[in-house]
Order: structure tokens, then sequence, then C-alpha cells
């Protein structure tokens, strides 16, 4: 299994699969033992087909008794990829989120003030306030979150004439920080909860459970952040781990990082001390943003 692994790695899918069947034909005779070792391939290959494809074998795992002698990187392996990926959704999935956001867009009145983040490509605007002047009524045929937008009044000044400056912005891209009535700082952060897999929480308190030993501390509590991004105090696992690292942890964990929690922090400003932090602890392992 070893060997089909390692080809498909280097790019022949069909050996991936192939690592599946040797499982399967392993499950199915029983007189040959089964062993975490074959589980463990099995889910590296699925992995680098899908997450859903992985979480098959591991449920089989579970199935079958096996799944308390997975060590602890496999586990985190899971992790990992549910962040880089977004779960597909049903049609009725869509449509709640698409609810959910309809009644956030409707919570914003002429005169709040706003604060734009989540821009990639257009950085910078990330970080400018602006003020609410409308908000475009969504269209009722076509149930799409993107199209669910508010019209805007920079007050941040504009540093580029040459910059995009949009005149309205996704509801996805924007954060309230006061109403006109003068409320209190009120961040929508759950809009990233949509995007989580539906099976990350099983997985954290599976990872919670297993209590990881200090040198995969790292890896794990930059996991566990990056999963509860924008909650209340969510940096704490990462910052706790980070004061606490060794240089053992660099070693074991330096080149693990995952490196769409990287492209998480500097698509915002509002995350750049947190990134500052990373970059003065890990900086040997981690290369700056050119």
């Amino acid at each position: 299994m070893g060997t089909l692994l390692q080809k498909g790695i280097n790019g022949e899918e069909k050996a991936l699969w192939d690592v599946r069947k040797v499982l399967q034909f392993s499950r199915e005779k029983w007189q040959m033992p089964l062993s975490p070792a074959m589980y463990i391939l099995a889910i590296e290959g699925m992995l680098h087909i899908s997450i859903e494809e992985a979480l098959i074998i591991w449920d089989d795992a579970v199935n079958m008794g096996i799944s308390q002698k997975i060590p602890l990187p496999s586990i985190i392996a899971i992790l990992e990829k549910m962040m880089e990926t977004t779960a597909e959704k049903t049609k009725e999935e869509k449509m709640e989120e698409f609810k959910y956001y309809v009644g956030v867009l409707y919570s914003f009145n002429p005169g709040d003030m706003i604060q734009l983040h989540g821009y990639e490509r257009a950085y910078w605007l990330n970080g400018m306030v602006c003020t609410v002047r409308a908000i475009r009524p969504p269209d009722k045929k076509k149930h799409k979150v993107s199209q669910l937008r508010i019209e805007i009044d920079y007050l941040s000044q504009k540093t580029d004439s040459e910059q995009w400056y949009p005149q309205s912005v996704s509801i996805q891209n924007v954060n309230k920080i006061s109403t006109q009535q003068g409320g209190t700082v009120e961040l929508l952060s759950e809009y990233h909860l949509f995007l989580r897999h539906p099976r990350l929480s099983e997985f954290l308190e599976l990872l919670e459970k297993r209590r990881p030993w200090p040198t995969q501390g790292l890896r794990c509590s930059i996991l566990v952040s990056w999963a509860n991004i924008d909650q209340p105090n969510w940096e704490k696992p990462l910052l706790n781990a980070l004061n606490n690292v060794t240089l053992r942890c660099y070693a074991l964990n330096g080149k693990k990082i995952p490196p769409k929690f990287l492209e998480k922090l500097e698509s915002d400003e509002k995350y750049a001390d947190i990134l500052k932090i990373m970059h003065q602890k890990l900086g040997r392992f981690l290369k700056k943003k050119e």
C-alpha cells in the first residue's frame, strides 16, 4: 500500500484508488487481520482525492473499532483538509444560507458605519470604513448570496485614485461597527460558519479528547484557531502555543504550517498583529509576503 500511495502522491491518481481497493479487499476477507496502518494509508490516499472519500474510510475505522488506534497526525490531516475545502451544499442548505444573509442584509440601515474585509486582490479595501447609503433588494429569482449588496459611501481616505473603489459591496465583505443610533460594535462573525464543513466540530472535539503532546501542540492550536477565526478569543490557542513553542516544535511542525491559514491572515489587515507574532516566532519557516 505504501508503494501505491507514493505513486499516487507523485501524480498517478489510479494508484490512490488502488490503495482503497487493497483496504476493501482486506476488509471483505475475514481471514486477513485489519491493522491501523492500512487505514492510515487509505485515509492519506483519499485525502488527495477529496475530504468526503477520506471520511468514508474514517467512518469504517470507527465501525470496525480501529479509530482509537489511528494516530493524531491522521486526524490533524483530516481537519486541515476540512478547513481547506468547503463542503458541497445541498439545494436546501443553499436556500437556508441565502435566507440567513437576507436577514443580515436587512439588519443594516442607511447611515450605519461598516468596515470592509475579505478582499484578496483588492487588498487596499480591507479595513476601510464606510457608511451605508442604501440596500439593494435581493433578486427573488436568483438566490445567490454574492448578489446581496450594499451601496456605500467612503469615510476612509482613498489613497490612490488609480485603484478600484466599488460603490457597492457584497454582504460577505462587510462588518457592522456601529449603528446610526450609536449602537455597540457588532461584528458579523457568523459568516464563516456557513463555510465550515458539517463535521468540523466533531473532529475538533476528537482533537481535544486526544490531548496533543507539546511537540504537536503548535500545529493543533493553529487548526483550532483557524476553525474559530473571527469568533471571540479565536487567537488564544495559537498565541498560547506560540509563547510556549520550542526548537523541537519548529522541527516537527514548522514545515507543516497550513499555507491556507497564512493566506487567510495575509488577506486582511485585521490579522496583521497575529501574523507579525507568527513571523517573530516561526520566521525561518514562514515566507514573507512579497
